[in-house]
Parts: structure tokens; C-alpha cells; sequence
């Protein structure tokens, strides 16, 4: 198991390194590059966390040695608590109730740093956004994670880190997401780091009052629950003093193509591209303001707080489409957000649509047949309706499909698809696509 396990993360010694990696480079040439944001982080990992929480790379080993056993003393992050690994079965066990085994990992993994980094023989080197760490003879066994044993077939030669956790965001969103924190600093400057804590998402109380949140990479998933199943939404830091004053910092999105979405647990595509700037959310930001303030209400130390938060936002900027139609596949706006309404006959629809539509719609009467429904469509931009669909109110849905219709639901389409005499709604003088519904009542 364990060899599979290194083996599924091996990459060629030959493959260039790019922003935001943490690289194990072995005796043998290969190259291990991972993330695992675990309670029994290796050296690369305090090396990588150094970088993110001060800005730069550690100056010296001695820097980084107390660093580590500072961080250590309020490890917070106990994803193995309780945890056990059958290797002869490749099975997993939790035992929540013995702690012993978890600490005893957590020990030896310490061990293991403060020798590293006392051996005079091994070298900190530091150039620009590069940090390696190499070994002076490379011939202690990897321990690898939570596994109480050594992974024998493998040396280390050194250790390399490249860029910075907001840089992975670019590049793989879970170990961006595995490594960010919420950074909490004293009125010195200094890193409290007894504070710091997982980079939180907004309380729900937050969350649900946003509509939209910016996204990278339509339709992409992951396999997995909870977070790790998102479909990519951007974290931004923003950093909020005790006098209030909050700022943010969007370079981390440098070069990324941004989207929106309706949720960030949607399953559907994200609706359509967006700037950065256009999505912040001024309500929003007195919102972080208000959930940060209880730390600054029970820590009078605190000067200034730093976290990274998903981008919500709740109205579209002009220029922005609503969603995308399900039934068309365009993109739409709602009637609220246009300047100039679609025309029907150079009328406005609320006053020729149904004139129109009667003139078409002549049904049998029938007890069967109801008095009142729903029509649905899209007027595109170049004034063809298109989309048309029914709700009775014995539907629970819209109907589009023919498979889904009865003889009287396709009479009441066809009438519709009839009325074509169409002017396209616009926004700042540039005709979009408008989804527009109309209530019949005969």
C-alpha cells in the first residue's frame, strides 16, 4: 500500500517546476511533488507554511526549527485524530476514544524536524521565491504521514518549495484550499499563531443572504464531499483591522478566467465570465467586518485579522447575464435587469403578447382543459421567440418536451411559436437575450 501510495505522486525528474509546489527530490533523480495540508506535515510543509504566514522563506534552519515547534504546541489541525491504518488489509479504523497513538505520531514527526534542521551538515538555502532544503547524505528513510513505520525504498536527497499557497489556487484548487489559514497578527505585527485557525467560509447567517459566488473553471468537480467537491470557487484575502478598516488583495487571481454561479454547491455550469472588481460586494464586506469583530471583542491583543473568503456577491452588474436557460442554452436576463423591455409588434409584450396570442389560441372547451397557465420563453437578441414552454397548474414544472405534452399544452405552444414580430430587449443600447414569463387566465 504504501508503495502505491508514493507511487501514484511520482512525476519525472525532468518535468519543470511551476508556481506552487512542494517537491521531495530523491537519491535516485525522481521528483515527488504532493500536498497534504495534514496533521503530520513534513518539513516541506512547515517550510511552505513559513512562507505563507510571514510573506517570505525562512532565513536559517533556526528560524524554521521554531517556528515548526512554536506552531506545533497549537497544532489545530487533526484531520488523523483517532485514526489507524491496517496496512496488511488496507483497511482504516477510527478509534476516537484513544488519542495515543495520535500524538505519539505527532512526536516522533517533531523528532524527526528538529534533527533535520540541527544537523550542521544540512543546507537552508533561499533564492528569490524558491526555498530548498538539502540533505548533506541522503540516507535516512522517508516517514511518510501517519504511517508509524519508515517507507524504506525511498531516500531523500532534498527538499524544495516554490511560491506560495495563493499561488496553487492558479494551479489545483484543493491544496490551495488544504493550505490557506485565517491569520491572525497582534497590534506588533506579530502572528499569534495560537489564533489561526482553518481559512473559515462565511458563517451560513452570511452566506444565504448572497445570490452569486465567483468560480474558476466551469463544470469542474471533484470526487469527494463537502468542500473538496465545490466546483472551484475563488478565495481572496482580506485583511480587517481593529479600527474597522478592511482592504483586499485580488493579484492571486492574476491571469485566471473567472466565472459566476448561482451556488457554490450548484451542479450545474457557472453562468458566465466576470471581472473581479465587479463582483465585490460592499454589503458583503461589512459582513466579514461583523463575524470577524468577535475576535477582536475576546482578544484585546489582536491588531488585525487575515482571511481568506470566498467572493460572494447579490446584484449583477449591468452587462452580466441572469442565468443560463436550461431549454435554449442562452444566456438571459430577467425583465428587472434591462433597460429597454422586448417590443411585440413595436408594442411592449405586457400589452400585445396575450392580444396576439388569443388571436391564435382557440381550444375545445373541455372540463379537462384549464382555464389559466403559464407560458415561458426567450426573446434572443435578434427578436426570434424561442424556448416556448407550459406550466398548468397540475404541473409541477415547466413543459417543453413533446413526449411531456398533452394535445391541449402543444395547441397552447404552437400559438405561441406563431408570434414572431419581435424587437430584442436591451441593456445600454446593445440588444440581449430576455427570458419572459406571462400568466393566461381565460
Amino acid at each position: 500500500m504504501k508503495r502505491l501510495f508514493l507511487s501514484v505522486m511520482m512525476v519525472s525528474a525532468l518535468c519543470l517546476p511551476s508556481n506552487g509546489q512542494i517537491r521531495e527530490i530523491l537519491d535516485n533523480g525522481e521528483v515527488l511533488e504532493y500536498y497534504s495540508g495534514m496533521v503530520f506535515e513534513t518539513l516541506g510543509e512547515s517550510m511552505y507554511s513559513y512562507r505563507f504566514i510571514y510573506g517570505r522563506y525562512p532565513e536559517d534552519k533556526q528560524a524554521l526549527l521554531d517556528f515548526h515547534l512554536e506552531k506545533a504546541k497549537v497544532e489545530e489541525h487533526v484531520l488523523f485524530r483517532g485514526l489507524l491504518l491496517n496496512l496488511e488489509e488496507d483497511t482504516v479504523e477510527f478509534e476516537y476514544d484513544d488519542d495515543s497513538l495520535y500524538t505519539a505520531l505527532l512526536a516522533k514527526r517533531d523528532s524527526l524536524i528538529t534533527v533535520d534542521l540541527n544537523d550542521p551538515e544540512n543546507v537552508l538555502t533561499v533564492s528569490g521565491d524558491t526555498c530548498t532544503f538539502t540533505y548533506a547524505k541522503a540516507t535516512r528513510d522517508l516517514f511518510y504521514y501517519g504511517f508509524d513505520e519508515s517507507v524504506s525504498d525511498f531516500k531523500l536527497r532534498a527538499i524544495q518549495c516554490i511560491g506560495g499557497p495563493e499561488d496553487l489556487q492558479k494551479k489545483d484548487y484543493l491544496p490551495f484550499r488544504q493550505h490557506i489559514r485565517t491569520l491572525v497578527y497582534a497590534k506588533d505585527g506579530k502572528c499569534l499563531l495560537s489564533l489561526c485557525s482553518d481559512a473559515p467560509y462565511s458563517p451560513r447567517e452570511v452566506e444565504w443572504k448572497y445570490k452569486y459566488v465567483v468560480s474558476r473553471d466551469p463544470a469542474e468537480y471533484h470526487e469527494g464531499g463537502g468542500v473538496y467537491s465545490l466546483a472551484r470557487p475563488v478565495l481572496i484575502p482580506f485583511t480587517i483591522t481593529r479600527d474597522g478598516s478592511l482592504s483586499y488583495d485580488v493579484s492571486c487571481l492574476d491571469g485566471m478566467q473567472l466565472y459566476y454561479r448561482n451556488d457554490v454547491r450548484s451542479t450545474g455550469d457557472s453562468i458566465d465570465t466576470i471581472k473581479i472588481e465587479d463582483a465585490i460586494d460592499p454589503e458583503y464586506l461589512d459582513a466579514l467586518k461583523t463575524y470577524t469583530k468577535v475576535i477582536f471583542d475576546e482578544h484585546e491583543e489582536v491588531g488585525c485579522v487575515k482571511l481568506w473568503e470566498l467572493v460572494w456577491f447579490n446584484n449583477l452588474p449591468k452587462g452580466y447575464i441572469s442565468f443560463k436557460d436550461g431549454i435554449t442554452g442562452l444566456g438571459v436576463y430577467e425583465i428587472d435587469r434591462v433597460d429597454t423591455l422586448p417590443l411585440c409588434n413595436g408594442v411592449p409584450f405586457t400589452e400585445e403578447f396575450l392580444r396576439e396570442f388569443l388571436r391564435r389560441f382557440h381550444p375545445e372547451k373541455s372540463d379537462d382543459n384549464p382555464f389559466q397557465f403559464s407560458v415561458k420563453f426567450v426573446i434572443d437578441k435578434n427578436g426570434n421567440l424561442v424556448g416556448p414552454r407550459v406550466k398548468t397548474p397540475s404541473s409541477e414544472f415547466y413543459k417543453s418536451s413533446d413526449k411531456q405534452l398533452s394535445a391541449y399544452e402543444k395547441h397552447v405552444l404552437e400559438a405561441v411559436n406563431q408570434i414572431q414580430n419581435w424587437e430584442p430587449g436591451k441593456v445600454d443600447g446593445t440588444p440581449v437575450n430576455v427570458i419572459l414569463t406571462v400568466p393566461v387566465i381565460f
